[in-house]
């Protein structure tokens, strides 16, 4: 895992004053080497920081975390004998062993992953794709036809931004590295603000950068010799059940596909380590390592400290009895940090305003972890892939009312706003979730799924958002009703899921997950996501991922033939982060600075008395606001951090 920076424009740029200012942003992606390529009038060339040509139209920089092959042939940017076809790759390519056999007649030069990849892509082109199994984005040059392929990964486990202008095209792992190039400085992206707000975070393709995008997952930009940009799809998720098998079969096919996926994402050069927070899919994934390899994983255990509050309890417990029962050696780290220190760290950390507080445990979890290993495995996507979020049962529930009556949904949404949010000083958090329940049946489908994550109501836009950002917004749910018409004939549980994979999973997820490990120099791999399960998963029938009785239903009975009952009977939680709590003592000082009326009155945004009168609401208990003053603070550190104006 890596990050690379890069242009191709149509006149020459000097390399030193944009490529390398570029590629040293993203230094912490790979602290290990570094080095660039160019082309002009026909002409490549490889160098290091001192023999930069004065002018390049084509660059491309590269920052190297070596993992396998930690040799100088490995580096890159990486060329063709001939140098006719040039690379630069973030990621990993699992099942390169099976792809390199595929290609004879190459004589090689390492060991690693790069080089098939560069070969293959020589070789087959576009096509290739459809062969990889991998997490990956890169970029691929061709010097003869002087085009370039800029490709992301089916799921978006690794980013890829770009912005276009007049000059051509400019791309990079990050958006810091975007920043020392752009023209002028950095602007709100003002008609997406109420589909930040409502979702937490900002899907793909867009961010809240205006003119910065992402490249979507499974998706590839072609960017042609006269500077002309195309986006293609090369995957798309397809959701077609395979009926006809039990669920003892279905076990069996998904048992042997994880094992084989591990094999695969647990090929190292350097030090490895578990993940194990004591949930169903980090303990499954170490206890099956345990069992199914000679040597002992490593694996990391992470309990918090915060101010008052503690965490961790319930989750040490867990994974001190996974530890017990199998051969892991297991380090269990206990930290106390500021979280007034720490939110605008990764506020700048995760480069765009993703309001997931659990973001915070990941870039604590990653920074302890670094002096050990090098690289980590993780459960993320289990959820998404096999039906894991309350929220499934939920929506669910949801689709299923909207066939009641008007009236009746609209008594039972009146008569849940007027049950208390608190009794004698304590709060009833299912009054809460009732309320979200009853308010979004209100809206057609999919929405009451989509809202009842969301942290505001839709009619709270109207409220929050001055007059002139609220008459440019665009529907705070737009991409998500794009995607549903590809899934608009599947089941109700089948259509959660592809929203969720194409958008909650990489836009936020994927996301931070990123970020906050790239942060410590530290590649996260995620098992759950690799193609053959994901290949598998496609085959699998909904009713042996999610129902009403019950969740990852498949994925436990997986579970339940190695981990104990305790493991997989657990209910499902988080990292267990004292949110509420923080707007009532360690946040709410911070809050209140951030959120004043004279600060927002004058961004000209936001209503500048509402979010002081949910913070009031919210420290007096007569409301749960946490959320909502959470992605409203995550937004104005964000915006104050890159100095963006309303």
């Amino acid at each position: 895992m890596c990050g690379f920076a890069g242009f191709s424009v149509q006149a020459g740029l000097d390399p030193r004053q944009t490529l390398h200012p570029m590629a040293d942003a993203i230094a912490h992606r790979g602290p290990d080497d570094f080095g660039y390529f160019g082309w002009a009038a026909g002409a490549a060339r490889r160098w290091r920081q001192s023999e930069a040509p004065n002018s390049v139209q084509v660059g491309l920089g590269f920052r190297r975390l070596s993992i396998l092959d930690l040799s100088e042939a490995a580096a890159q940017p990486m060329g063709t004998p001939e140098q006719r076809y040039w690379i630069v790759f973030n990621g990993q390519i699992y099942n390169f062993p099976d792809l390199k056999a595929s290609l004879p007649g190459v004589s090689w030069r390492s060991t690693g992953d790069t080089e098939v990849l560069l070969h293959h892509l020589a070789r087959h082109g576009i096509a290739g794709l459809a062969q990889l199994n991998g997490m990956y984005a890169f970029a691929f040059f061709d010097t003869q036809t002087g085009e370039m392929i800029l490709a992301r990964d089916p799921l978006g486990i690794k980013p890829l931004y770009y912005f276009i202008d007049a000059r051509g095209i400019f791309f990079g792992s990050e958006i810091r590295s975007l920043l020392k190039v752009l023209p002028g400085k950095p602007e709100l992206n003002r008609r997406l603000v109420s589909r930040y707000l409502m979702n937490g975070w900002v899907p793909d393709p867009d961010t809240l950068f205006k003119s910065i995008c992402r490249v979507p997952p499974g998706h590839y930009l072609h960017v042609r010799r006269n500077g002309q940009v195309s986006e293609h799809r090369f995957w798309d998720l397809e959701l077609q059940a395979e009926q006809g098998l039990s669920l003892a079969q279905w076990k069996e096919r998904l048992a042997s596909e994880l094992d084989a996926a591990l094999d695969r994402q647990m090929r190292s050069d350097v030090p490895l380590g578990f993940f194990l927070s004591g949930g169903v899919d980090s303990s499954l994934l170490a206890a099956r390592a345990a069992r199914t390899h000679t040597h002992r994983p490593r694996a990391f255990s992470i309990g918090f400290q915060w101010g008052r509050a503690a965490d961790g309890g319930g989750d040490l417990r867990a994974s001190r009895l996974v530890a017990g029962r199998f051969p892991i050696d297991r380090e269990e780290i206990i930290v106390a940090p500021n979280v007034v220190d720490l939110l605008p760290k990764v506020i700048d950390t995760l480069e765009e305003p993703i309001a997931d507080a659990a973001a915070l445990c990941s870039y604590l979890l990653c920074q302890a972890a670094r002096s050990k290993v090098s690289v980590l495995i993780s459960g993320q996507g289990a959820d998404e892939i096999f039906g894991g979020y309350p929220v499934y049962q939920a929506g669910r529930i949801a689709g299923s009312m909207r066939a009641l009556p008007e009236s009746l949904n609209r008594l039972m949404h009146h008569t849940a706003q007027k049950i208390p949010y608190s009794v004698g000083g304590r709060q009833v958090q299912s009054v809460h979730r009732l309320r979200k329940l009853f308010t979004s049946v209100q809206n057609p489908w999919p929405d009451p799924f989509l809202l009842m994550r969301s942290p505001f109501r839709l009619g709270d836009m109207d409220a929050l958002l001055s007059l002139d950002l609220r008459q440019e917004q665009e529907p705070p749910y737009g991409q998500h009703h794009a995607l549903f018409e590809n899934a608009r004939e599947w089941d109700r549980y089948s259509q959660m899921l592809y929203l969720d994979t194409k958008t909650y999973l990489p836009a936020l997820n994927l996301a931070y997950s990123d970020k906050t490990a790239m942060a410590h120099s530290v590649e996260l791999r995620v098992p759950f996501l690799d193609q053959r399960i994901i290949d598998l998963a496609e085959k699998i029938p909904a009713r042996y991922k999610a129902s009403l009785k019950g969740s990852k239903i498949l994925l436990k009975a997986v579970a339940e033939q190695t981990l104990p009952t305790a493991i997989t009977r657990r209910r499902k939680a988080g990292f267990g982060l004292p949110l509420r709590d923080w707007f009532v003592r360690d946040l709410q000082p911070m809050a209140a600075d951030l959120l004043a009326p004279g600060r927002l009155q004058r961004q000209g945004l936001l209503n500048p008395e509402l979010p002081m009168q949910w913070l009031k609401e919210h420290r007096e208990m007569r409301a749960d606001h946490c959320t909502k003053l959470y992605t409203l603070m995550t937004l104005q550190l964000w915006l104050e951090h890159h100095g963006l104006e309303g």
